[in-house]
């Protein structure tokens, strides 16, 4: 048994496999990877895994199709022709032998040399799950002390805004706007990656005086600069000054999945939808996971329409309840 982030049972078939590695075929212990490679710097990489069966990768234009489309979403330049990608899997599995009940993982990442505009844009926050932002030492020693001294009326509305509504305001301790600012540093950014605390500062300028609102546009101006953010600085600035809105006191949402089944010996046209939902509540953060099911796919836009019907009647129960 191998231990590791996932166990496996060990296979004297694999010892003396050949892998396919930048155009190279090496021994498994001689397979290596760039210390630069972003998949290994910032576990950044699209993969999918194909299964073989009697000579012929199950589904394997939708395989293709799926790996292009998340290494589009994630911005991948160069990479190579679905034919390249198609005569190199045929090269491995010939030099193995490979040619039945065989589970192959293509993997790509792109592989940025330093201080190259490719590495810099790594860098640069996209989504929820990457990087929170933190309070740099300027913020310390010029943003401090005024806004120690501001008691936005209006801090729960400005939570909420800034982070597009993804938290339902501040903790309890977050006293003043400085205390606001550094909470919301600690939360990622959402989809249009700007950090939830550049974008209260831009609805805390308002309230501030000159000296201050030109330091903290300037100071979001440069941080957005260096992180390639200037764009969506500008659109979220603008987005978010359309006028006031009123606190809610609870956030939720709903995750819907819905996968084709890849059962060989399945029916095509059967798919699996699953849901999930969060919402905050009492100063909590609860969940829940639907039961995966089965649909077919005349079903999927009428089964996807109840799934948030339910959600959203589950969840008013529940603002009633407390009400």
């Amino acid at each position: 048994m191998t231990h590791g982030t996932h166990d496996a049972l060990d296979d004297p078939r694999n010892a003396a496999v050949l892998i396919y590695v930048n155009g190279d075929l090496v021994p498994r212990d001689q397979a290596r990877v760039s210390v630069f490679d972003s998949g290994f710097m910032l576990g950044d990489g699209v993969w999918e895994g194909l299964r073989l069966y009697d000579g012929r990768v199950f589904k394997y234009e939708d395989h293709l199709d799926r790996l292009w489309k998340s290494a589009a979403m994630l911005g991948y330049a160069g990479m190579p022709t679905r034919e390249h990608v198609t005569e190199q899997l045929r090269r491995t599995l010939a030099a193995n032998a490979m040619t039945d009940g065989v589970h192959v993982l293509v993997e790509t990442a792109q592989h940025p040399e330093p201080g190259t505009d490719d590495a810099r844009q790594l860098r640069r926050p996209q989504d929820e799950w990457e990087g929170a932002e933190v309070p740099i030492e300027a913020d310390w020693v010029e943003l401090r002390p005024a806004l120690e001294t501001v008691y936005p009326e209006d801090m729960t509305v400005l939570c909420q805004r800034a982070t597009r509504h993804r938290l339902p305001g501040p903790p309890s301790w977050c006293a003043n706007a400085w205390h606001a600012l550094v909470h919301l540093a600690g939360q990622n950014a959402g989809p249009e990656g700007v950090p939830p605390s550049m974008a209260f500062l831009s609805l805390l300028e308002d309230q501030l005086d000159d000296q201050v609102a030109n330091l903290i546009r300037r100071r979001n101006q440069r941080l957005a600069g260096q992180q390639g953010l200037t764009r969506q600085l500008d659109q979220i600035r603008a987005d978010l000054k359309k006028g006031a809105e009123e606190p809610t006191d609870s956030t939720a949402y709903l995750v819907i999945q819905v996968e084709p089944r890849l059962d060989p010996d399945g029916d095509e046209d059967a798919y699996t939808l699953a849901s999930f939902r969060q919402w905050h509540g009492g100063d909590m953060l609860h969940s829940r996971q639907g039961e995966p099911r089965q649909v077919r796919r005349h079903q999927l836009e009428r089964e996807v329409e109840r799934e948030v019907v339910r959600a959203m009647v589950l969840l008013r129960a529940r603002s009633l309840a407390r009400s």
